[in-house]
């Protein structure tokens, strides 16, 4: 199923190579060179879905390209497999987070690597594990980075891994040279080939935090800024002068906060027909009310979220994230109402409720507690939360997932007041979450 609501794919450099040099070699494209160069070293077709990542299936998209340079390609990897690696009590989907690398040395030789990016963090720059695969000599390299900086010592490796939710073990094999990953639901092994001995650690072929380009965040240095694309639905950034709502909604897609998935996994796939274009601004609180948080205007198929300018300003991160996608369902549910009239709403989505808030004054809607989904989608936005800021406390991401989806008088005295902390980050000292901070970005 395509990502209908909210694939971020804006001021990302992921634009192809025949833009850049478009007469490289005879007038031929540098991209089909490199693509026929590829196949002819590893006889590699799309049938063969497990050369790049032999433990789970994916494929080259070719039409999707970084140049870094004359000498460095970065390819899109696409897979065909759910893949959820578990790292420091977080699980990160590895759906947009793998590439293929080729690096051209001083003999003009191409040489290719499978390279995995398992991110934690990337405030202050890029936090977690890349393992890199050349397919060459199959000499894997294993790296912890922290900030962007490698963690060198094996000891805060462990930890790191000894911390990971449902597989503890995979810190202690490590260094070992074996990873693990949940392929469709099953513990697999994602990689067991020990490290190569005498490390080549200037080596351009393995891959680095400065390769990491995932949908909607801008890594690699390809120039130019995507086209919105007919197969994927795309948000439309228009909150000039916050930068960190920017960053925040550029992320969305590796904080697992694709709300178009949540929303299919809760509603049984009822975004297939959903968003085309989705809006955020920035409006200040009179307009929209000193106690709400946003609202949405336009039409089903291309709305707009009013973000209140006082959140934008004075809110914890983490709130404006939890913020972002609760506008957004309710969005999508206010127009899904008046695209199917009241009867055939509540048909398609049994499990929602219409709820007047007079704190807000405006009608939520609101995912019914005894419902099956209620949990599975309250967690998934806690853990959006968390992954944007991993030293977060979980008991308050959960409360900041909870405002929005239920009422408010079915929260406990302290999760209200926990969001009431957080949205007023600024003034309020008892608050934890993180201040934006624009010299950080």
């Amino acid at each position: 199923m395509k990502r209908c609501l909210l694939i971020i794919f804006f001021i990302v450099s992921i634009i192809s190579c025949k833009d850049d040099h478009p007469d490289l070699t005879s007038g031929e494209n540098k991209i089909d060179l490199l693509r026929a160069e590829f196949e002819k070293q590893t006889g590699y077709d799309q049938s063969q879905v497990h050369l790049l990542t032999p433990t789970f299936r994916s494929e080259v998209d070719w039409s999707k390209a970084i140049c870094k340079g004359e000498d460095t390609v970065l390819v899109t990897v696409r897979l065909l497999d759910t893949v959820i690696y578990p790292i420091n009590g977080l699980e990160i989907n590895l759906k947009d987070n793998v590439i293929l690398k080729a690096v051209r040395n001083k003999k003009l030789e191409w040489r290719f690597t499978t390279v995995i990016f398992v991110p934690t963090s990337l405030t202050g720059g890029y936090s977690g594990l890349i393992l890199s695969r050349p397919l060459s000599d199959k000499a894997e390299r294993i790296r912890y980075y922290n900030k962007g900086s490698v963690v060198n010592s094996d000891e805060v490796i462990r930890i790191k891994f000894a911390n990971t939710k449902g597989k503890s073990q995979s810190g202690s094999k490590l260094r070992a040279g074996c990873t693990y990953a949940y392929v469709n639901g099953i513990l697999n092994q994602v990689t067991c080939t020990p490290p190569e001995k005498g490390e080549r650690e200037d080596d351009p072929g393995f891959g680095e935090p400065g390769d990491y380009f995932p949908p909607g965040h801008g890594g690699g240095s390809g120039g130019g800024t995507s086209s919105p694309s007919a197969e994927d639905k795309e948000i439309i950034d228009s909150l000039q002068g916050y930068p960190c709502a920017q960053q925040i909604l550029a992320m969305l897609p590796y904080l697992k906060s694709d709300i178009s998935d949540l929303i299919d996994q809760t509603f049984n796939g009822s975004t297939e027909n959903g968003f085309k274009n989705l809006k955020f601004s920035a409006v200040n609180a009179n307009i929209i009310g000193q106690k709400v948080d946003g609202d949405a205007g336009g039409n089903i198929l291309s709305p707009t979220i009013r973000l209140n300018k006082y959140v934008l300003e004075n809110s914890s991160q983490e709130y404006v994230v939890a913020t972002m996608i609760h506008e957004a369902l309710h969005a999508y549910l206010n127009f899904s109402k008046q695209s199917l009239g009241s009867e055939a709403f509540q048909q398609q989505f049994p499990s929602v409720t219409e709820y007047y808030d007079a704190n807000s004054n405006r009608t939520l809607y609101l995912i019914n507690q005894s419902h099956s989904s209620y949990g599975p989608f309250v967690n998934a936005i806690k853990n959006a939360i968390l992954n944007y800021n991993p030293q977060f406390d979980p008991q308050k991401a959960y409360a900041l997932a909870l405002m929005g989806v239920v009422t408010r008088s079915s929260m406990s005295e302290q999760e209200i007041r926990i969001n009431d902390q957080e949205r007023n980050r600024k003034t309020n000292p008892l608050g934890s979450g993180t201040l934006c901070d624009p010299t950080k970005l």
